[in-house]
């Protein structure tokens, strides 16, 4: 595994570690794309090369901004290969070398690898000077983790029109590095019902006021504001706070606020997920409250949804 500070809250118990190996992966690297003429071209061949070694990340492009998204998938994981933490290190810093400029880039990705019980979570940040940083934990689970023989979608939250929209004087966050309010493209012939919201795992950083499914085509409206510990500094600011973190969860707690994205998990009738969507929050910096449009086009057979780091 590459350099970086390791943070371990619960040692893993012995005899926990046995059984089938899974993986998920789960984040964004994104960033400005260079201006080499086969850029995109390198961009691309690292998708490829990623997913043949067992790391399923999409590739987004937007402008002149690119984004990889882990695809939130439980996967099974070769009991006797290399630690996934190790080859995604490898393939993340053989990319970086490309870059001749890496102070745009960003990276909230994680992987959380199980073993029989025992679990490994590890979040892989980018330096200053664009070396790789593992920060990583280890706990026990009650009982293994079972694959699900229907994985899970992932989309990304980049529509055709993007338009900065500033209801009520609030804006919505940064995704990519575009400043947007996302409005309704699908026309459904009738409303769908969200029965729940949830914030979680941004302990008292971020709370909802309320949400309402509304407009015509419909959509999910959700009011977001600062909590009791929201940072009172700038997202700038918090990019030299995260190697400090105690905790692994603080952690990501500080990079999504300082990266201005969240996760937004959808679940169907049931509780089964059924995708997760990249949303911006980063216009809490500028704005206490923020309201954030999502088409109920994308969010087919939901009844609720959880926002989280």
């Amino acid at each position: 595994m590459g350099s970086g500070q390791s943070l371990q809250r619960v040692a893993v118990l012995s005899g926990a570690d046995s059984g089938q190996v899974t993986l998920r992966l789960a984040g964004l690297l994104e960033g400005r794309i260079p201006p080499t003429p086969d850029f995109p071209e390198r961009l691309e061949r690292f998708e490829r090369e990623a997913r043949a070694v067992g790391l399923h990340l999409a590739l987004e492009v937007d402008g002149g901004r690119f984004g990889f998204l882990g695809d939130e998938v439980l996967r099974a994981w070769p009991e006797l290969g290399a630690e996934p933490e190790q080859v995604l290190a490898e393939q993340l810093e053989d990319l970086l070398r490309a870059f001749p400029d890496r102070s745009s880039l960003f990276s909230t990705l994680r992987t959380t690898q199980t073993r029989g019980t025992a679990r490994i979570r590890t979040l892989f940040a980018v330096r200053p000077d664009g070396s790789i940083e593992q920060a990583q934990e280890r706990d026990v689970l009650e009982a293994p983790l079972r694959l699900s023989s229907a994985p899970s979608r992932l989309r990304t939250w980049l529509p055709p029109t993007l338009v900065a929209l500033g209801l009520g004087g609030a804006y919505v966050g940064d995704l990519l590095g575009l400043r947007t309010q996302f409005l309704a493209a699908s026309q459904l012939r009738a409303a769908p019902t969200i029965e729940s919201v949830e914030v979680v795992d941004f302990g008292q950083a971020i709370e909802l006021v309320d949400f309402e499914v509304t407009g015509t085509p419909p959509h999910l409206l959700l009011r977001l504001r600062r909590g009791s510990e929201f940072p009172a500094g700038g997202r700038a600011d918090l990019q030299a706070q995260t190697a400090g973190e105690e905790t692994l969860g603080r952690r990501l707690i500080t990079e999504a606020l300082a990266g201005g994205v969240g996760r937004l998990s959808v679940f169907d009738g049931r509780g089964a997920g059924l995708e997760v969507l990249s949303i911006p929050i980063g216009g809490l910096f500028e704005e206490e409250t923020i309201e954030v449009l999502l088409p109920m086009g994308r969010l087919a057979g939901a009844r609720s949804v959880q926002l989280s780091p």
